[in-house]
């Protein structure tokens, strides 16, 4: 996105940022999008995902520099969060201008940014197999990267309200089942027979083969706004551990998975020097917790004799440190009201009371 210095507004700045950075020798190309206020980044092709994310910082530290010559700003995210889309320019390229003719008023709504990652395929059919087995996992890709809940300065309640937006296009979300190559490439042909697209490139899927380019393009995740995958942020004075190390099956792990994770669970808590409160998630991780200070030789650590059943809000005493329950955030908790962000927020508060106390 193309931000005025001052007031962080979206602003129709996209040729003069193009002007600045024309020449450079880059890995990839700095172009324009469906918006005036917008500008997209492309790598050249990559053999390594270090090689990408290198070219990718060396992009947007040359749109950045673009952009800052001409008083403009640079940011990275799903949508902007209070800049009305409709009052956008829409980027002088003819292809763009027929898109809005064909889409109407949702191609002006399309104020969104998304991460789009080609992958190399070997053969059309290797290409379908692996789109049918990355599909289930695009939910998940899309909720690691969600960063758009606000929209024309509105909190919309979305994670990515980006998704949303996205699926008012024709043709968006997933693709349909296709039994082999010939039958995608059919369905696709039909469209342009029919006069509905010109192209595969006007079927806005979260997924979708790209043969011109040889690969299979996933379009599901919001536009990153950092690189790193820490996002620049820190975990201060805090430890995160788990009383299982795998993924179960059905998503529910066993008590013997729990006692075979349960010596590296007890060695990290020997190498903790100051823990004061430990917040369980779910009852199951409640008990291999108790089972950990149980079996522990520390000096600070005193277990009642009985152990408390497990709720919500729990705290038991142990000596130095506290125990705290909560509800595990998982879906079918937080889907159903049983967990709220409030009540999750009310069991850190308390965390870091019982921490400042000590």
């Amino acid at each position: 996105m193309i931000l005025d210095a001052d007031t962080l507004a979206l602003v129709p700045g996209v040729e003069a940022l193009l002007e600045s950075v024309e020449g450079r020798e880059l890995p990839g190309v700095v172009k324009m999008e469906l918006l005036a206020s917008m500008v997209e980044l492309a790598t050249d092709v990559c053999a390594t995902s270090q090689q990408a994310l290198a070219s990718l910082e060396e992009l947007r530290k040359a749109a950045d520099e673009g952009a800052r010559a001409g008083g403009l700003r640079i940011a990275a995210a799903g949508t902007h969060p209070f800049s009305l889309p409709e009052a956008q320019d829409i980027a002088p390229d003819p292809r763009y201008r027929e898109f809005v003719e064909y889409a109407g008023i949702t191609a002006r709504r399309q104020a969104v940014c998304g991460l789009h990652v080609h992958v190399s395929m070997p053969s059309a059919e290797a290409c379908m197999h692996a789109l049918e087995g990355v599909l289930p996992w695009l939910p998940l890709v899309l909720a690691q990267s969600a960063n758009s809940p606000y929209l024309a300065g509105e909190e919309t309640g979305l994670m990515s309200a980006r998704a949303e937006v996205l699926g008012l296009l024709p043709r968006a979300a997933a693709p349909p089942v296709f039994a082999s190559y010939e039958e995608w490439e059919a369905f696709v042909e039909r469209f342009v027979e029919i006069g509905l697209a010109d192209g595969y490139t006007r079927f806005w899927w979260d997924i979708r083969p790209h043969p011109k380019f040889g690969t299979l393009e996933v379009r599901a995740p919001d536009q990153p706004t950092s690189v790193a995958l820490d996002d620049g942020l820190l975990l201060r004075d805090a430890y995160v551990a788990a009383a299982v190390r795998c993924a179960p099956p059905a998503n529910k792990p066993t008590p013997a998975e729990r006692d075979t994770c349960a010596p590296f669970l007890h060695r990290e808590l020997a190498l903790l020097e100051r823990v004061r409160v430990i917040v369980a998630l779910g009852s199951f991780g409640y008990e291999a917790i108790w089972a950990m200070l149980r079996a522990s030789d520390r000096a600070d650590i005193e277990m009642p004799r009985r152990r408390p059943r497990f709720t919500h809000l729990l705290e038991v005493p142990c000596g130095r440190v506290t125990v705290l329950g909560a509800f595990h955030p998982s879906q079918q908790n937080t889907f159903t009201g049983k967990l709220t962000p409030d009540m999750l927020d009310a069991v850190f508060e308390r965390a870091a009371e019982l921490r400042s106390a000590r």
